[in-house]
């Protein structure tokens, strides 16, 4: 099989991988390049909306629990965003030294403007662009080809589409763990480079394969989930990735999602008959992992590269 990202196709491993996210236990072919190592599905299967069933995946489920919060809740998000987007608040400043675990620290690393137009790709129920209006955002639109329909909700607009299909320029474009869940992946970052204004920028997040996970979870590592992830990049694939479509990362993060490990174990234990390993005993390892070896995820900051005049 031939690579999609570097086209190699000499000494490509194949595995089969096992769906456990909706219990549907199908099993899916991938291979792993032997060059550039990024594992990918072999084919995309015919019908993908069925693995996004609205009331199974998680993504289509996440608005309502923040719009129903508690008091307490809204009172510790309140400030929580406060200091995340704008650095201000000595009291979000302690809640967020105390969560940076939270899946919402990576705010904190940009400066941010409200005036910026902004693109959700893979937005789901749109979770994310309310908490962004709830502090200050006024441009905000999603794209998620696999939403039941269209919704437009005042200055939100979340547009039931491919990232193809934007006939309009961002100045920021956030993809949250939705990069990987592309099949062709280079007419997505081509894509990326269409829709940013040429001062702006793409945050990117996903998971990379990881060889520690998955010789510790073999093919139960939950950031696989088949056949949903299309494609597992690693450092070396992400970057011909983004070569290929005129993008370069300007920073990168580790962005290690501790859930994600946890989660591991479950689906091992589960599917295996056997006693899940305590938390408390594996956070070590979690570690370990983040110390030692590559990060099970990571943030890029990506801008379109420069263009070059010519003499």
């Amino acid at each position: 099989m031939e690579c999609r990202i570097c086209h190699n196709s000499e000494n490509n491993s194949e595995a089969i991988f096992t769906e456990y996210g909706m219990g549907l236990n199908e099993n899916f072919s991938y291979f792993r390049c032997a060059r550039c190592g990024c594992v990918q599905i072999a084919e995309e299967p015919a019908d993908m909306g069925r693995y996004y069933a609205s009331d199974k995946y998680y993504s289509f489920n996440r608005l309502e629990s923040y719009k129903n919060r508690s008091f307490k809740k809204r009172w510790l998000d309140k400030h929580f965003f406060r200091y995340a987007f704008w650095k201000k608040g000595k009291i979000g400043a302690l809640i967020f030294l105390k969560e940076l675990v939270r899946s919402f620290s990576w705010i904190n690393k940009l400066n941010w403007n409200p005036e910026w137009s902004i693109l959700d790709v893979g937005c789901g129920d749109g979770m994310l662009l309310h908490i962004m209006r709830d502090n200050g955002f006024k441009d905000l639109t999603g794209a998620d080809p696999f939403i039941e329909e269209e919704i437009h909700d005042g200055n939100i607009s979340i547009l039931k589409k491919d990232l193809s299909e934007i006939d309009r320029k961002f100045d920021v474009v956030m993809l949250h763990h939705s990069l990987e869940h592309v099949f062709d992946q280079n007419t997505l970052a081509q894509s990326i480079h269409n829709v940013l204004k040429d001062d702006g920028f793409a945050i990117i997040r996903l998971p990379l394969f990881s060889d520690f996970m998955y010789q510790k979870f073999g093919k139960y590592v939950h950031s696989l989930d088949p056949p949903r992830h299309l494609c597992m990049h690693t450092l070396e694939s992400i970057s011909h990735l983004f070569d290929g479509a005129n993008l370069h990362a300007v920073e990168i993060y580790q962005d290690p999602y501790l859930e994600g490990f946890l989660a591991s174990e479950r689906i091992k234990a589960k599917a295996t008959g056997a006693t899940p390993t305590p938390w408390q005993a594996l956070l070590p390892q979690f570690h370990e992992m983040c110390d030692k070896y590559q990060s099970d995820c990571y943030m890029f900051i990506v801008q379109k590269k420069p263009r070059v005049r010519p003499l």
